[in-house]
């Protein structure tokens, strides 16, 4: 829809770095996410967006090779912070990692549990 729209609005040549937007592996709403690429886009950044079930270690691999500037990350359920903290930790174990964008609709309700779980990892 944003790409729909913006057709018609004049950007620059120059690029202010490369945005990787994907949802998690496991969630089936990427709607939001793809239009996050779509206004990044707008924003003058090179969005790179993958969709979801992407495993892992291929976004580890392929975060090495664009170097993001920011990751944009989609989650809308609480089934999937186990997969949330074990992406993010990978990202910071094997690339210097990008500024991370989270896109989290439930996470209001869980955020103290998510911050317990990530700091005693």
């Amino acid at each position: 829809m944003v790409s729909y729209i913006s057709q018609g609005i004049e950007r620059g040549t120059s690029s202010k770095g490369n945005v990787l937007c994907m949802a998690l592996s496991g969630e089936q709403h990427t709607l939001g996410i793809r239009m996050v690429a779509d206004y990044f886009n707008l924003l003058g950044y090179h969005p790179f967006y993958i969709g979801a079930n992407v495993p892992t270690g291929e976004v580890v691999e392929f975060v090495k090779q664009i170097k993001p500037r920011y990751i944009a990350l989609s989650l809308t359920t609480q089934t999937l912070n186990d997969a949330l903290i074990n992406l993010i930790k990978c990202l910071n174990k094997h690339v210097n990692p990008a500024r991370l964008l989270l896109a989290v609709k439930h996470m209001k309700k869980q955020r103290n549990e998510f911050r317990n779980k990530q700091m005693n990892s």
